[in-house]
């Protein structure tokens, strides 16, 4: 390690003194770096009226149009993510939505995109109907709605894990049963301490059992489970050949619309970004940006009930919550 160190000592010392002349200025000189897709991440954005916001610091005019490239989606991605054509509208000085050309919007990306400029610029919602109709209509009842919690220490939890190996520790389970049923629910926490792999996945098979539709949002859950088979067949092969057939033919079957010997796992997540655009979503597409934006365009009707059930909402005035994150 002495010898690493020493390696580095002189342009460390050398940054160091530079660093140093620079924070004797007065007043500060401010750092320049080219302009880029990668600012759009930057931490100093405000998001509020503000006099000090280090994007609009750094790019003045540039960072000032209400639809900017910046809320585009996966911006950075378009043209590759090493030289993404982003970065020649902002040399260019193109930041507005307007600044860009129809043929610069290309792949699964760029298409989104197009819909994104279009329907944000008129205020109007997109819903590919006959695409949706077309996938819910392969959805088979019941319907099971899941979502996983877990965690990550640095300092393993059991024997055999790695740092910072996620656990599945929790599951929820809202399940419809047939069209216009309500839905009922079902969870699983672990409370002792032992890895609750085994324990985790039978429970969770005895809710999904091998019928029906697993509806996650993003592939995060579908990762879990593959991690999860993995362990399994590693430390409980013989024990657990019941559970990890059962395991292996529902990862088998996501996004497949011909299984028929398990329940089908989908990817709701999927789903929106294909078929679906309000412009309150911008470039975002998580579940908290999602759910907000799906209120505000829901008619009324069952879900005011559920809402008002959980204190969200107030059926007889129509009022619902802008944000229930919030």
């Amino acid at each position: 390690v002495q010898d690493l160190i020493e390696q580095r000592l002189d342009d460390v010392e050398s940054r160091a003194s530079d660093f140093e002349a620079w924070l004797s200025g007065n007043p500060l000189l401010h750092p320049r770096t080219p302009l880029s897709t990668k600012c759009f991440k930057c931490e100093y954005d405000v998001q509020v009226p503000s006099d000090h916001n280090g994007f609009q610091e750094c790019w003045q005019d540039l960072g000032s149009p209400d639809r900017h490239i910046k809320t585009l989606y996966r911006v950075g991605s378009l043209g590759g993510w090493k030289n993404p054509t982003a970065n020649r509208w902002i040399e260019e000085g193109r930041v507005h939505h307007d600044d860009v050309e129809a043929d610069e919007l290309t792949g699964a990306y760029g298409e989104r995109m197009l819909i994104q400029i279009e329907h944000t610029r008129n205020g109007t919602e997109w819903l590919d109907r006959n695409a949706i109709a077309d996938e819910l209509s392969q959805w088979q009842y019941p319907l099971h709605f899941v979502d996983f919690e877990t965690s990550s220490s640095p300092l393993p939890h059991h024997s055999g894990m790695r740092p910072y190996e996620v656990i599945p520790f929790q599951w929820s389970c809202h399940t419809i049963a047939e069209p216009g049923a309500e839905p009922t629910h079902c969870d699983y926490l672990n409370t002792v301490a032992q890895h609750p792999g085994v324990e985790f996945l039978e429970r969770l098979c005895y809710a999904v059992g091998t019928s029906g539709t697993m509806l996650i949002w993003s592939r995060y859950e579908l990762t879990q489970l593959k991690s999860l088979l993995d362990r399994v067949q590693r430390e409980a092969a013989s024990a657990q050949s019941d559970l990890i057939d059962w395991l292996s033919r529902l990862i088998s079957s996501f996004n497949d619309a011909n299984a028929s010997d398990t329940a089908r796992i989908v990817d709701q997540h999927d789903l929106v970004v294909k078929h679906w655009f309000p412009p309150r979503m911008q470039n975002r597409t998580s579940l908290k940006v999602s759910l907000p934006s799906a209120l505000d365009a829901a008619a009324p009707g069952r879900i005011d009930q559920w809402l008002a059930e959980l204190g969200y909402a107030v059926p007889e005035t129509g009022a619902r919550p802008d944000n229930p994150y919030k």
